[in-house]
């Protein structure tokens, strides 16, 4: 049964594009989707997975172009996961979601993104107001903007509609996590 699980995995790998949001499902017990992506040398890359339906605990595994595992993570708790790795060697990567226990089914979004060299950024300048929106579960904007070491900065974000908790985290150049702050009361 196991090596049956794997050939099907296998066999059905999608390409992700950089911010491209995938939504798909794990409709039977033990199943494994595989999606790929490329990837250079020192791209520090996010990959986050979120269940958009009952059930399903997420785990995300990554295997580099020979199949070696890389990393993994997932999440019993949260209705998603996000696992932020550097790669060591450019190539394709092979990302597999699933349940974590293998027991459970359901609905997902899978996406991926480089932190320390984002794709389709927007720039940003001090005292800027912009408008934007996330109209799929899962995605993730990105915005940039220039500073100095010990420039203090303040960063207002706020839900105009829908229902979602605001959340933002920052990252330095090298896409290590400087800062992160969530509103759970949705303000």
């Amino acid at each position: 049964i196991i090596s049956l699980l794997f050939s099907s995995s296998v066999a059905a790998q999608t390409s992700l594009s950089c911010v491209q949001i995938r939504s798909d499902s794990i409709s039977s017990a033990g199943e494994k989707d595989s999606y790929t992506f490329s990837a250079t040398v020192n791209d520090k890359v996010a990959i986050q997975m979120v269940r958009t339906s009952t059930g399903l605990d997420p785990y995300i595994e990554l295997f580099d172009s020979s199949g070696s595992a890389i990393d993994s993570k997932y999440e019993t708790s949260n209705n998603y996961v996000l696992l932020i790795t550097t790669i060591n060697a450019s190539g394709t990567y092979k990302i597999t979601v699933s349940d974590f226990d293998d027991d459970e089914t359901g609905n997902y979004t899978i996406t991926w993104q480089k932190v320390n060299d984002p794709c389709n950024v927007t720039d940003l300048s001090c005292g800027q107001g912009i408008s934007g929106s996330l109209s799929v579960v899962g995605e993730m904007d990105f915005y940039s903007y220039s500073a100095s070491s010990e420039d203090q900065i303040i960063i207002y974000l706020s839900r105009t509609s829908g229902t979602y908790e605001p959340y933002h985290e920052i990252y330095d150049t090298t896409g290590a996590v400087v800062d992160s702050e969530e509103d759970s009361s949705g303000n």
